[in-house]
């Protein structure tokens, strides 16, 4: 079995935010007392989708023994 790491996982619960899957857990803060309750935006989760899946894309590389960077680009000047 292939076990999720935490941005996968992450992404997933994004995602599924994004497309009105899950509105419970899209809540970015509340108040007991006075009852208070905000969601975050769109953009705001959008924001969070491509940070996660960055992170997502570094797990992979370095699963792959590759550097979390990416591949390296040669410039001749």
């Amino acid at each position: 079995m292939i076990t999720k790491t935490k941005a996968v996982e992450i992404v997933e619960k994004l995602e599924a935010m994004i497309a009105g899957g899950i509105i419970a857990e899209g809540v970015k803060s509340y108040q007991i007392n006075n009852r208070q309750l905000e969601n975050y935006g769109v953009g705001e989760l959008l924001d969070l989708l491509k940070y996660w899946r960055g992170r997502m894309i570094e797990e992979r590389r370095r699963a792959r023994g590759q550097s979390p960077l990416g591949p390296r680009i040669a410039v001749h000047c």
